[in-house]
């Protein structure tokens, strides 16, 4: 009985101290998932949402932000996988290297995100 309540101590500490998972590189990988599944479904307005807004302006895609992504998605080949290749996170800032795969073999795709009040988004698509 000691021995388990030791360990079950000690695994609530851990998890008090590493955040639960909630580190800013879970939080990016999370986000960059979200991004793949909802571009995947279509989902035009869950990806608009995870677009900064000046990433949205830069992009022409402010009004109507999820018609004009559809728009896009239309004329563009369906990705069939896609894979985080790595993800590095600095003072706010995280680069994330995707290989999409779109029928030809996989292609690199580097998203650049941002920390926006807590909330990470993507700023830019290279």
């Amino acid at each position: 009985m000691h021995r388990t309540l030791t360990t079950v101590v000690c695994i609530a500490f851990l998890g008090i101290l590493g955040g639960c998972g909630r580190t800013d590189e879970g939080k990016v990988r999370n986000v960059v998932d979200d991004y793949v599944h909802a571009r995947g479904a279509g989902n035009t307005a869950a990806v608009c949402e995870i677009y900064t807004s000046e990433f949205r302006r830069q992009q022409g895609l402010d009004p109507g932000c999820p018609a004009k992504l559809k728009t896009q998605f239309a004329a563009q080949p369906k990705p069939s996988g896609t894979t985080i290749v790595a993800v590095k996170v600095h003072d706010g800032q995280s680069r994330v290297d995707l290989n999409v795969d779109q029928g030809g073999g996989p292609s690199r795709v580097t998203l650049g995100l941002i920390d926006k009040d807590g909330h990470w988004r993507i700023a830019a698509i290279n």
